[in-house]
C-alpha cells in the first residue's frame, strides 16, 4: 500500500494496522517484519493486495476483534489464520488488518472501540457491519480484495453500503482456523472485491474449483416483498415469484437464529464478562448479556430447528436455480438513521441472516443503478449449497446484464 492509501484508509478509520509499512520502506515484501502476512513466490493472484479483518489472526499482529478486552493469544498472535496463509502462498499480498464491529456482533458497524469506520461512497452513509473496514478499504480502491467474517449478513451488508460485491460461501467451504468467533454454527468466512469477476477468481484459487461458465438457462426466483428487485433490474421477466413461501421461512430462520447465536456467544464470552467487563464497549456488552437467558435445552432446540429449516428450503427453493432478493430491506440508511431508528438493524439483516442459518452460498452485487435518495443499489444473489462457483458465474453475468441496461 503506497503513502496514498495509507492516507486514504487512515481518513476511513478503516485500519488498525498497517502490515506493509517495511514492506514500502525496504521496497521488498520480503522485508515485512510481519513475513507470514506477505507473498513470498508467484502465484495465480500475484500482484493482488487484500485486507484482513482484525478478527482474524495475522502471525506477529494483535487481533483486537475491534475491542479492548484481551483475549489470550491474540496480543499478538502467534500464527495466522489459514486463510491467511493460504492467500500469502497464492502470491496475493497482506497489507492491513481492518477495524471492525466489537467482536462481529453488530449488523451496523456503529460499535467499535476504535470508532467508528466512514463510508468511502457518502460519510453520512451507515457502512454497514460488522466487517466494515474491509468493505470500505475496498470500496475506496486502496486494496482489490479483503476478508471478512459472515454471521448474519456481515459480509454481504457492508458490501451493499460501500457498494462493492460480498461473498458469503457454502458453509464449511473456507476455513475457519485462526478466526475469531462469534456463533460457530452460522460463522463463515467471506470475501469482497469491487466486483464479482475477482470474488470468483480469488475462491477459485483458495478452492481449486475452476471458474464456472455462466448458465445458458438458469432457473430464477426471486424474494421481494417490496418490488426492489424489479424495479431495479428488469432482468427477471419471467422469474418465479417465491415471495410468500420465502418471507414466511425467512421468519422462521430469524427466531432460530436468535436462539442459536445468542447461546453461543454467550458460552464463548462467559469468561471475559466476569474479567473484563470494563473493557467492552457498552452497548456490546449490554447484548452479551442480554443474550445469557437462552438455556441448554433452548439452544438444543434451535439445533434441530436449523437442520428441519435446510429441509424446507429446499423443497421451497427446488424449482430454481438462483434466488434474487434486495441486499437490505428497503433504502440504504445514514448513521443519522441508525441512531434514532432501531428498526434499521432488522431491516439490514431481513435477507442475509436466513442464508447463514440455512448455509447456503450468497453474494451481494453492486448495481449501477441508484435509488430516490440517490444511494447506490445491490442486490443479493443466492444458490443451493456447493454451488458456489456457478453462483459468481451467474453474479458476474447479471451483473454485467444490469450495466448493459443502465448505460
Amino acid at each position: 500500500m503506497d503513502a496514498h492509501g495509507r492516507t486514504r484508509a487512515t481518513e476511513l478509520n478503516a485500519v488498525t494496522t498497517f502490515l506493509d509499512m517495511a514492506a514500502d520502506q525496504q521496497g521488498s515484501p520480503q522485508a515485512s517484519p510481519y513475513p507470514s502476512s506477505q507473498a513470498t513466490q508467484p502465484g495465480p493472484l500475484t500482484g493482488l493486495t487484500f485486507a484482513v479483518k482484525d478478527v482474524i489472526d495475522v502471525a506477529g499482529v494483535p487481533t483486537s476483534m475491534g475491542s479492548n478486552v484481551t483475549v489470550p493469544g491474540t496480543q499478538p498472535a502467534t500464527t495466522s489464520a489459514a486463510l491467511v496463509t493460504q492467500l500469502t502462498s497464492l502470491g496475493a499480498v497482506a497489507v492491513a488488518k481492518t477495524n471492525c464491529q466489537e467482536f462481529s456482533h453488530g449488523i451496523l458497524g456503529d460499535v467499535s472501540a476504535f470508532g467508528r469506520v466512514v463510508n468511502p461512497v457518502d460519510p453520512a452513509l451507515c457502512t454497514g457491519g460488522s466487517s466494515s473496514g474491509s468493505a470500505a478499504l475496498v470500496g475506496a480502491g486502496v486494496v482489490d480484495f479483503a476478508l471478512g467474517t459472515d454471521t448474519a449478513g456481515s459480509v454481504r451488508v457492508p458490501a451493499a453500503c460501500c457498494h462493492v460485491t460480498g461473498f458469503k460461501p457454502t458453509f464449511g467451504v473456507l476455513p475457519v482456523d485462526g478466526i475469531f468467533p462469534l456463533s460457530p454454527t452460522f460463522d463463515t468466512a467471506g470475501l469482497f472485491a469491487r466486483e464479482p469477476e475477482l470474488v470468483a477468481r480469488v475462491f477459485s484459487a483458495l478452492t481449486g474449483q475452476a471458474v464456472a461458465p455462466a448458465p445458458d438457462q438458469p432457473r430464477i426466483g426471486f424474494v421481494d416483498a417490496r418490488g426492489t428487485i424489479r424495479s431495479v433490474t428488469g432482468y427477471l421477466p419471467d422469474a418465479h415469484n417465491l415471495t410468500t413461501s420465502g418471507e414466511e421461512l425467512f421468519a422462521h430462520a430469524a427466531g432460530v437464529y436468535d436462539v442459536v447465536r445468542k447461546f453461543e456467544s454467550t458460552r464463548i464470552h462467559r469468561e471475559f464478562m466476569e474479567s473484563q467487563a470494563a473493557a467492552y464497549q457498552p452497548a456490546i456488552l449490554a447484548k452479551f448479556r442480554d443474550a445469557q437467558g437462552v438455556s441448554e435445552e433452548d439452544y438444543r432446540r434451535g439445533l434441530a430447528q436449523v437442520t428441519q429449516l435446510q429441509e424446507k428450503a429446499a423443497e421451497v427453493f427446488a424449482s430454481v436455480d438462483f434466488i434474487v432478493t434486495p441486499a437490505v430491506d428497503g433504502p440504504l440508511a445514514t448513521w443519522e438513521q441508525v441512531d434514532s431508528d432501531p428498526g434499521v438493524r432488522g431491516a439490514y439483516m431481513h435477507y442475509s441472516q436466513p442464508f447463514n442459518v440455512l448455509g447456503w452460498p450468497a453474494v451481494v452485487v453492486p448495481l449501477s443503478t441508484r435509488d430516490e435518495a440517490g444511494h447506490p443499489q445491490s442486490v443479493q444473489i443466492v444458490a443451493h449449497p456447493a454451488k458456489d462457483s456457478e453462483l459468481l458465474a451467474f453474479a458476474t453475468a447479471f451483473a454485467g446484464s444490469v450495466k448493459s441496461r443502465t448505460e
